[in-house]
């Protein structure tokens, strides 16, 4: 499991304030960046760059990705820095990255997307039975909707119902 820098170096930082506080840190970072994995796969793999086994389909498929994933990922970073803050600050520090008006419309948005690719993907495949890469399936799609099954659009619809596989 690859490490997250950041809160590694938050531990570093914490040793002159004792062994005890370090070790917890590094437990608390350890545990974040277990819980974030499936989101560096998705920024090294498919955000960041394209990569090339990915953008094919002959690479690993993707960690699966959720709301709850990215939740619990932020809410587990938050727990290392309310730690430090209540050993050297004696105060916590509030979560409102998840707990904001913001950041539960945001959510909410998100949610529909997931919603709304789940539906096309119902659309495109009503029977489920074609595989998410069938491009076939997704050139009939493109063509009872009036489109130019070009690449670019086949491309689209596979990556669609890429995403809404991940929503299930």
């Amino acid at each position: 499991m690859q490490r997250l820098p950041a809160l590694c170096a938050l531990c570093a930082l914490c040793a002159p304030h004792g062994n005890a506080l370090r070790d917890r840190v590094q437990d608390l970072a350890a545990a974040a960046a277990g819980k974030a994995q499936f989101a560096r796969d998705w920024r090294n793999r498919r955000i960041s760059h394209a990569d090339l086994a990915t953008a094919v389909g002959t690479a690993e498929p993707l960690a699966p990705a959720s709301l709850e994933k990215v939740t619990s990922a932020i809410d587990a970073v938050h727990a290392v820095l309310n730690t430090i803050s209540l050993e050297l600050l004696g105060a916590e520090i509030g979560n409102l990255v998840t707990a904001t008006p913001r950041a539960r419309a945001f959510l909410a948005h998100a949610r529909q997307l997931a919603d709304a690719a789940r539906f096309i993907d119902a659309v495109v495949d009503p029977d489920g039975a074609a595989k998410i890469t069938d491009i076939d399936t997704a050139t009939a799609f493109l063509e009872t909707l009036g489109l130019r099954p070009t690449m670019q659009n086949v491309k689209r619809v596979l990556d669609l119902r890429e995403a809404a596989s991940r929503f299930r």
